[in-house]
């Protein structure tokens, strides 16, 4: 083991020097093939450890170079050190290259002086070794044979430390020899034990951790032997089969999950797999109900910890999947929120259909009038029920072998092969004829529609689809102005209903402005568009809750910031109108300041368009002496006051001017009418 017996320096014990150098030999080559085959780090440490050793032996022996002896067996001792920290997982302590260095200087300037003194610190300094490495064993060994080789380690320790003392003993010379040479065996087995149950420890991690995969995976899983007779299965394939564990566990599959007609195939299969082939497909199985179950099979063998070999069956439940794949497909041809096709599996069809034996190829092009307005006033919801609407028309309009997808936002498209004009014409009135049976709706159907026939098969399938599409937005031109009036005619309608905006209001309103726009000198055009505005200015409102709108209490800052959004949602109304449109501005900044701290952009004096700052009069008026829920009407006494206080903050003081004057004048005619009654 270390160098340093006695009978490296005096006769005698060459048998068991030879006995440990066999042994030194025996255990490096050992722990080399070990270290090749682990790649351990712990293992490479250890295997310069007992190669150090040999060497060590044969310089005492053979070359008698007793100094380079003791030098290279104490280098051994650090290795051993060295592989027991790295088997632990400790950082090896850089302190003890600084120990060992300062050794090696001690022995270096001893041994200029007396050579024997030398060979005591070598079994000092090595006793010391030992017994630290059977400390390091017993406290942080968590296994028994760990603890085994601290004793060892310890025991040797002890023999060394004591040796140069009992050495002179005459009796005790062989015998300690015998001791040194079979405690360093033990010990080198020892380090062998703890290897091996090191590697008993990994072997039972990575089976526990195969036993996890094999339980958690989400995959079914059923281990069988040679004979089809279940050996283990995890809970995924109890889930689909219905079965418990111990009811499968110890029974063979033909019994339980394979279907009569398939178990000469089955027991086929498990020949094959027994002889090294793996195999995947889909076959039938059976649950616990005898319900015909879809599986996809993966096969193949493996070997057991007691060395047996059985198939490995991971089976996925390939009805389910069959169900995902479906969906999966379904979605991906139709449109989400109308549940028709949509636009790729359209263009899919339409050049599957585009051959000669499916001419004429009719195609109508379709576009939802009053989308935006519905949108933009409704809401979104709105919209998207008003699309849903448009495809259950166009949908129950249809024969089997049409296909109706949709094509955009708000457009759709329907491909009608082997169908001529004249039948292409009939679907369209059929389409017609039942948004026709909307117009009494809060919401009608409105729809411009195009069509156009591929006859010859040289024609080009998408040009025939923009023939249609350009057919479609004349005639959208013509009935979308009509649709759009209506929409905003019901909008009204649900605007008076829910608020003070009535059709009265919007009556005094008119005429004041049109004698406020007649005294400014306004054009027959402003005029007409000043009454427009009398009547749509605050269309915007629609969008805001009842609740908001007839508040009596003061609004608070979330409701205000609501409130102030209704010219902006009043612009976006009137300007998806060609009708409306030239009011839309007029709208945008009716409630615009003369001072500039009014909404939404804050424009001053006479940047505020000039139709915008009467309507503001005007309504103000109105709104004061006529009164709101939230506010008690006012004398026309107190109403002038509030004007005038108000002109050149809020209003256009020039405008108040001429205004004031046309209340007096009526208030003067009124007075004038009662005396000569």
């Amino acid at each position: 083991m270390v160098g340093g017996f006695n009978m490296g320096v005096v006769d005698g014990g060459l048998s068991i020097l030879f006995a440990t150098i066999t042994g030194s030999s025996v255990f490096l080559l050992v722990f080399l093939y070990l270290y090749i085959r682990e790649k351990a780090q712990y293992l490479k440490s250890w295997t310069i450890f007992w190669a150090i050793n040999l060497i060590s032996f044969l310089f005492i022996r053979i070359f008698d170079l007793y100094f380079i002896y003791v030098y290279i067996n104490i280098l051994g001792t650090l290795f051993l050190l060295k592989g027991s920290y790295q088997f632990l997982n400790f950082n090896f302590n850089k302190k003890w290259n600084y120990i060992y260095g300062i050794f090696y200087i001690i022995l270096t300037f001893y041994a200029l002086y007396n050579i024997k003194i030398i060979y005591l610190l070598l079994f000092y300094f090595s006793a010391l070794i030992y017994i630290f490495n059977a400390y390091l064993f017993y406290k942080n060994g968590k296994r028994k044979i760990c603890k085994i080789t601290s004793f060892l380690s310890l025991s040797f320790g002890i023999l060394m430390f004591f040796y140069p003392i009992l050495s002179y003993l005459s009796k005790f010379y062989v015998i300690g020899n015998y001791l040194l040479g079979s405690i360093g065996m033990l010990f080198g087995l020892g380090l062998l034990g703890i290897y091996h149950e090191e590697l008993q420890r990994k072997l039972e991690l990575r089976e526990e951790h195969y036993k996890k995969i094999f339980e958690s995976s989400p995959a079914g899983m059923m281990l069988i032997d040679e004979n089809g007779i279940v050996i283990r299965v995890n809970q995924a394939h109890c889930d689909f089969t219905g079965y418990k564990k111990e009811e499968i566990e110890g029974k063979s599959i033909f019994e339980t999950v394979v279907p009569n007609q398939y178990i000469d195939n089955a027991k086929k299969n498990i020949k094959k797999i027994m002889e090294g082939k793996s195999i995947e497909y889909v076959g039938e199985s059976i649950n616990k109900k005898g319900e015909k179950i879809y599986i996809f099979f993966k096969e193949t063998k493996v070997k057991l910890p007691d060395g047996r070999d059985c198939v490995l069956s991971m089976q996925i439940d390939y009805t389910d999947y069959n169900k995902q794949q479906k969906k999966i497909k379904y979605i991906s041809f139709h449109d989400e929120l109308t549940d028709l096709y949509n636009r790729s599996y359209m263009e899919e069809e339409m050049k599957r259909l585009d051959s000669k034996r499916k001419l004429p190829i009719s195609i109508i092009m379709i576009d939802v009038n009053g989308l935006k307005i519905i949108n933009d006033s409704y809401g979104h919801q709105k919209g998207d029920k008003m699309l849903k609407k448009t495809a259950k028309i166009l949908k129950s309009s249809l024969r089997k072998e049409d296909i109706v997808a949709r094509w955009a936002g708000d457009e759709f498209v329907i491909l009608l092969p082997e169908t001529n004009k004249k039948f292409a014409k009939e679907i369209k009135k059929r389409i017609k004829n039942k948004c026709k049976k909307t117009d009494l709706d809060k919401i009608p159907i409105s729809l411009g529609v195009g069509i156009a026939v591929k006859e010859k098969e040289t024609e080009d399938i998408y040009d025939v689809l923009n023939r249609a599409d350009k057919k479609m937005y004349k005639n959208k031109l013509t009935e979308s102005k009509s649709a759009k009036n209506k929409l905003v005619k019901n909008l009204l309608s649900t605007l008076g209903a829910k608020s003070d905006e009535t059709e009265e209001h919007a009556l005094r309103l008119t005429k004041l402005a049109q004698k406020l726009g007649e005294k400014v000198g306004l054009s027959d055009e402003q005029l007409n568009n000043l009454s427009l505005l009398a009547t749509l200015h605050d269309i915007g409102k629609v969008t805001i809750s009842k609740k908001i709108l007839n508040k009596k209490s003061d609004l608070n800052e979330e409701e205000w910031k609501i409130i102030k959004e209704h010219p902006k949602m009043g612009y976006r109304i009137a300007s998806a109108t060609e009708e409306f449109a030239p009011v839309a501005k007029y709208i945008l900044h009716h409630h615009e300041r003369w001072d500039g701290n009014g909404y939404p952009a804050g424009l001053e004096k006479k940047n505020i368009p000039l139709l915008s700052r009467i309507i503001t009069i005007v309504d103000a008026y109105d709104v004061m002496t006529n009164g709101r829920i939230y506010k008690k009407p006012m004398n026309k006494k107190e109403v002038i006051a509030e004007l005038k206080d108000c002109a050149g903050t809020q209003f256009d003081p020039d405008l108040i001017e001429l205004f004031i004057k046309i209340i007096r004048e009526e208030n003067n005619l009124k007075i004038i009418k009662n005396s000569g009654e």
